[in-house]
């Protein structure tokens, strides 16, 4: 089971990453990233951008850190929680395309969310290598 776990940590582990990469990605191209939230109808679009940037930044720090695994993971939620209801809203999008799209994204950040909180109350040494 432990060697599960292990294998578990890192490959969600990746998707850590995956929020620093994204939230560096909300500030390198953050008129691109603003013109597409206020597309999808996102209030103060420039501000959420900088927020969510800030968002994924501390929450991929914090957790690969593992300093403050439960603010990191609150934060986290939260951001997925967002982008989630916000802006990949499929049930909301008339073009099967761009509904396909958004619901691929919209399940994906769910699964991220449910794995997030599934390590958040495992043992921080789940999965550790010797435990």
């Amino acid at each position: 089971m432990a060697i599960a776990a292990f294998i578990g940590r890192l490959l969600f582990g990746r998707f850590f990453l995956y929020f620093l990469y994204q939230g560096i990605h909300h500030f390198t191209h953050y008129l691109a990233l603003k013109g597409y939230a206020a597309y999808k109808g996102i209030p103060a679009p420039g501000a959420a951008v900088l927020c969510s940037g800030l968002m994924l930044l501390y929450g991929g720090v914090m957790w690969i850190l593992g300093t403050a695994r439960v603010s990191a993971a609150i934060v986290l939620a939260i951001a997925l929680l967002g982008f989630s209801l916000g802006v990949r809203h499929c049930w909301a999008v008339s073009d099967p395309q761009a509904r396909q799209g958004d619901q691929v994204d919209f399940l994906r950040n769910l699964a991220l969310l449910g794995a997030l909180l599934a390590l958040l109350v495992a043992p921080p040494t789940v999965g550790a290598l010797g435990a």
